[in-house]
């Protein structure tokens, strides 16, 4: 995809600045009849203005080198005559897990019945937007900024989307870019209202907690050889750090509200927000600053106690500062970073506001057409509703993981993801690009050639990976070329193959891979603590590998190894009952097997084909335990605890597909309610884990409610 004339801009001098807030503006007149589109993308993220209206967010992300352009019809948007169109623009050229370390630029041109009327580098003026504090706190490990501002309503440039302001000098980016197509819909941006105001009380100073002292997104981090591997501000250097701030102060309730009405917080005092289930988007306030004022916005999906505690949960800031200046005018606001919550609590540290209205302008997948499931069960229809909620708040441009603590596009997490688009939409437009980022990856940042990073697109400065998470990108790669044929599996062949090269080299004489290096993962359990010396699971899914790679380019080598792997694998290490998770060297060089037995474990031998037949005799004891002893909640009761219970990532999910498989529909519903009732209650959503940490609305999770349809629809 190419532009006709638009070529990339920045402010003069800022393309390599961390966090920098531009505005780019142009005017054009629009003819009646005429059809007029916008083509656009930014180094991390837009906003798009027409006339003062907000019109989309974006871009859909890339591999490095590539950018995706979003094309839109601004046709009904448009008056007749004079329009002005502004893009607001945050350049973070910050290395995280949600946008890339890229120089800060924007590309855009506008066309009337294509032909060009407006483009960047000809015709768009640029200011900084320096009313949002580019010196501040990261969001988290995972997710560059979040949004901190100073304001003044009565200056002119709190009006320049709409109003003559002095410009700044732009210069052309000196990038060197590929343009893509975007495949991924447009998301909806709807404006949800509904907030209920529920409590309020004072704040009292108190000591920062010890994990918000510790806190790794505000603390320099280094590798080994002493190379900076974070990239964030001083401390020193913030002339606000909300985050600090509002972990100084200890709540004190004063009494429960029920009015939604507009609402007045002084000077050392809160409102506490119930949104009633998780949303994610962009947080909108209309506020009155009777004083100048200092305003923190905290925001988490369920309470600590009395209050959000996003750091503590889930080690996220994800707290926004607003410092406004005094005025009678309404300040209308949106935060340029989108949030994942239920509760929000408002404080007040310093001044006076009138808070006017809350509510949150979505940021998630246009759901049309979505299956209907047949059943009188309120209990199933709550859970397939989070499911389908848990699916649009995690799908946008690419499947991420979850839309709070990171925003990232992990592999593993994408197989089930994928099969939720699938099934929700018939499309499989999101994983289109998703896949075809992982396919434009180049080694890079210490990762190993044939290596896929874990997620994507993304910066690795550390160098890790997990070698098992480039595996499942083949598992879902063989079911991807099924669902989208047009693509064609030939082009992936050096890929597949360059990451059978990658295990070769740790392969030992009975061609087992053995001592991979990083970050070895099978599910987040104890069976993650056995994953060396030779983790016999790992071999479980290389012998996979191999066979889909044999499969799809008629490979007969390929084939015969796998089949010699697998029989080797069931030779050392089933032991007439159960499969051993691993094996480990003695002193005189000797693998020995460990008594280490977990419940994923036996799940892996399924799912990656080392046995065909559940109904083996052979195999009689683990099908019984299957059937009667593992699932969810066997921790809880305490059954056959020497053997590592399964936690949701793999276990539990791997469980529903095979539950599903063997045709115990009955019985997969009924672990479904159990496992995910109480999250559908809660928050609306599914979440990571069973407990109430982590992430609480997890994209993976949205296949319960795929398990779910298909099971009563065979059931019906």
């Amino acid at each position: 995809m190419e532009f006709v004339k638009a070529c990339p801009i920045w402010l003069e001098g800022l393309e390599n600045e961390m966090n920098i807030q531009g505005g780019f503006k142009t005017k054009i007149t629009a003819e009646k009849g005429k059809i007029y589109k916008i083509f656009l993308t930014a180094s991390a993220l837009y906003r798009l203005y027409i006339n003062g209206e907000f019109i989309c967010y974006g871009p859909a992300r890339a591999a490095h080198g590539y950018a995706r352009v979003d094309v839109v019809d601004i046709t009904g948007k448009l008056l007749e005559g004079e329009n002005v169109v502004a893009i607001e623009v945050a350049g973070y050229n910050c290395r995280s897990y949600y946008t890339i370390a890229q120089k800060n630029f924007l590309i855009a041109e506008i066309t009337g019945d294509e032909e060009v009327v407006a483009a960047t580098g000809y015709d768009f003026n640029g200011l900084r937007i320096t009313e949002r504090e580019q010196k501040c706190a990261r969001y988290s490990f995972q997710r560059p900024f979040p949004d901190v501002w100073t304001m003044n309503r009565d200056d002119i440039r709190y009006l320049w989307k709409t109003e003559d302001v002095e410009f700044e000098q732009t210069q052309l980016a000196d990038i060197d870019i590929k343009y893509l197509a975007r495949s991924s819909v447009m998301p909806e941006f709807n404006v949800v209202d509904g907030a209920k105001y529920v409590e309020n009380g004072a704040l009292e100073i108190c000591e920062e907690p010890e994990y918000v002292k510790m806190e790794r997104s505000v603390k320099l981090r280094e590798n080994a050889n002493g190379d900076v591997i974070f990239d964030r501000f001083d401390l020193s250097e913030m002339p606000h750090n909300p985050l600090k701030e509002y972990y100084r102060t200890k709540k004190i309730k004063f009494e429960n509200i029920n009015d939604s009405d507009e609402i007045i917080i002084r000077e050392g005092n809160y409102i506490l927000i119930d949104m009633s289930r998780n949303h994610t988007g962009f947080v909108k306030t209309q506020i009155v600053a009777n004083k100048s004022s200092s305003i923190l916005i905290a925001m988490d999906e369920v309470l600590s106690g009395t209050e959000p505690d996003p750091m503590g949960k889930m080690g996220t800031n994800a707290i926004i500062g607003y410092y406004l200046h005094e005025s009678i005018n309404t300040y209308d606001l949106e935060s340029f970073e989108c949030y994942g919550f239920r509760y929000a609590l408002v404080a007040v540290t310093a001044g006076e506001i009138i808070l006017k209205n809350f509510s949150v302008r979505e940021y998630v997948y246009p759901m049309d057409n979505v299956p209907e499931i047949k059943t009188d069960d309120e209990e199933l229809n709550k859970i397939y509703k989070a499911a389908v909620e848990t699916y649009r708040q995690n799908v946008i441009d690419i499947y991420m993981d979850c839309p709070t603590r990171e925003r990232a596009g992990w592999l593993c997490d994408s197989y089930y993801t994928s099969q939720s688009e699938w099934f929700f939409t018939g499309k499989c437009n999101v994983e289109k690009d998703f896949v075809e980022n992982f396919f434009l990856y180049t080694t890079r940042q210490g990762i190993p050639g044939g290596m896929l990073p874990m997620c994507y697109p993304s910066d690795h400065p550390d160098g890790n990976f997990i070698p098992q998470w480039a595996i499942w990108f083949v598992l879902e790669l063989e079911q991807y070329l099924e669902r989208n044929p047009l693509d064609k599996k030939e082009k992936y062949k050096d890929l597949c193959y360059n990451l059978i090269k990658f295990f070769k080299k740790y392969e030992n004489a009975d061609g087992f891979t053995e001592k991979l290096p990083k970050w070895n993962f099978i599910e987040w359990s104890k069976a993650n603590q056995w994953v060396q010396d030779i983790n016999y699971p790992t071999n479980m899914m290389y012998a996979k590998l191999l066979e889909i790679t044999g499969n799809l380019y008629k490979d007969k080598v390929l084939i015969k190894k796998c089949t010699e792997l697998r029989k080797k694998i069931i030779e050392k290490s089933f032991d007439g009952r159960l499969f051993i998770d691993n094996a480990v060297y003695n002193e005189e060089g000797i693998a020995v097997n460990t008594d280490n037995h977990s419940e994923v474990c036996q799940y892996y031998a399924f799912m990656f084909g080392l046995l065909d037949d559940v109904n083996d005799p052979k195999y009689a004891y683990i099908k019984d335990l299957i059937l009667n002893v593992f699932g969810p909640f066997r921790q809880e009761k305490g059954e056959m605890l020497e053997i590592e219970p399964a936690n949701a990532l793999m276990g539990i999910y791997i469980r529903m597909e095979l539950l599903y498989k063997w045709g115990y529909y009955e019985k997969l519903l009924e672990e479904i309610k159990q496992f995910f009732g109480k999250m559908a209650d809660i928050t609306g959503t599914l979440w990571e884990n069973n407990a109430m940490e982590a992430s609480l609305n997890h994209g993976f999770a949205s296949f319960a409610g795929v398990m779910l349809a298909k099971s009563l629809e065979k059931l019906n």
